[in-house]
């Protein structure tokens, strides 16, 4: 039968007790077959190697600043990859944001298998233009010209089961008008990358820079 040892510390003069509760029940303490540091619900403690099975989270704030990235001229699109699978809330912000052409700027979400290209129902407005509908990808500007540059930020939200919504408010750099935009897209799979492009996929970026945030 192993043995239990209450062994007192070399050094210190304090009293140490071990209290029963209030209790006409029965209890029973399994101490693990190891060596180990028994963690108290008082103390702050950090642990390794853990599974928690089925927790409640009271509260969490944090957020992960995946990437910046100054747009390289020339090229078609933007992409950030690496979004974890618990991202439930994304940013993108975008500054100085231009074209050589006169498609519209969208953004579009993806995942391990490549960027959904369809499928989004989405509209984005200007002032005093009106709203255009997008279905393949999220609006970032409307009636777009080789001058137009827009900065704002665009948010994605999470609903479940691969839903996202899309919000998104901003301006032209170059002119006075504002933009907003939103809509919706459900993905075949987790949300793992974030492109930024143009309706048609062929006019080049110029300027700008981007900076995706995700949340859980």
């Amino acid at each position: 039968m192993p043995q239990i040892v209450i062994a007192p510390s070399s050094i210190g003069t304090a009293q140490f007790t071990i209290a029963a509760p209030e209790t006409n029940t029965n209890r029973t303490i399994t101490l693990p077959d190891s060596t180990t540091t028994i963690v108290g619900t008082d103390s702050i403690q950090t642990l390794t190697n853990k599974t928690l099975s089925a927790p409640t989270i009271i509260s969490y704030r944090g957020g992960v600043l995946i990437q910046s990235s100054t747009v390289t001229a020339s090229s078609t699109s933007v992409d950030f990859t690496g979004i974890p699978s618990w991202a439930k809330r994304i940013t993108l912000g975008f500054s100085n944001l231009s074209t050589n052409g006169t498609s519209n700027m969208i953004a579009q979400l993806g995942i391990s298998s490549g960027v959904t290209t369809s499928g989004y129902l989405a509209s984005t407005g200007q002032g005093g233009v009106g709203a255009v509908a997008f279905t393949n990808g999220f609006g970032l500007s409307v009636s777009t010209s080789a001058a137009t540059t827009i900065h704002g930020l665009g948010v994605f939200m999470n609903m479940g089961s691969n839903m996202w919504v899309y919000s998104m408010s901003g301006a032209f750099s170059n002119a006075a008008a504002v933009i907003n935009g939103g809509g919706l897209i459900t993905l075949s799979g987790s949300l793992d990358r974030l492109r930024v492009t143009t309706v048609a996929g062929t006019d080049t970026f110029d300027t700008g820079t981007l900076s995706v945030i995700w949340e859980g």
